[in-house]
């Protein structure tokens, strides 16, 4: 009887530390944009600024070489994609957050399709030379992961130190 009670913690205690699959990130936290019009001699120039986040959940595994793009889509539309800015970063370790921060030189027939989508007073904007919207509702903003590798955080951090040394 004390066998059957020693297997069972066994399996159960190998099924809670087995790595676990890898979760790549599959939103982006509290997206905000901001477009701001200039105009000078040469005409209006339009540039787009989009801030937000996106968390690395894994408790083991660092992404290196994280690329992707914010992707602006429409799902009126069938999510077709108004305005795409792509990013990168070296590495997010674990439990870490890569802080996306895009500006992006965009044309008049852009932004006004950015501003449709979003709602946003095209008015405001020529009033104001500037316009923002804070927490974008996510059916608007789509993540597109391009590529990445995975590496242990304990073998990624023995690769560092080995570097130093």
């Amino acid at each position: 009887m004390q066998k059957k009670y020693l297997s069972v913690f066994i399996i159960f205690t190998a099924i809670l530390f087995m790595p676990g699959c890898n979760k790549i990130p599959e939103k982006i936290q509290s997206p905000s944009i901001k477009i701001d019009l200039t105009e000078n001699d040469n005409g209006k120039k339009y540039t787009v600024r989009f801030s937000g986040g996106i968390k690395n959940e894994n408790s083991d595994t660092a992404f290196i070489g994280y690329k992707g793009n914010v992707v602006l889509a429409d799902p009126s539309k069938d999510d077709k994609a108004v305005d795409s800015l792509s990013f990168s970063f070296p590495v997010i370790l674990p439990f870490d957050s890569g802080i996306i921060n895009i500006k992006a030189e965009r044309s008049e027939e852009e932004v006004m399709q950015i501003l449709e989508l979003l709602n946003l007073s095209r008015e405001k904007l020529i009033a104001e030379k500037s316009v923002e919207r804070f927490n974008i509702d996510e059916k608007f903003i789509k993540l597109d992961t391009v590529t990445y590798k995975t590496r242990g955080i304990v073998k990624l951090l023995k690769d560092r130190l080995n570097e130093k040394n």
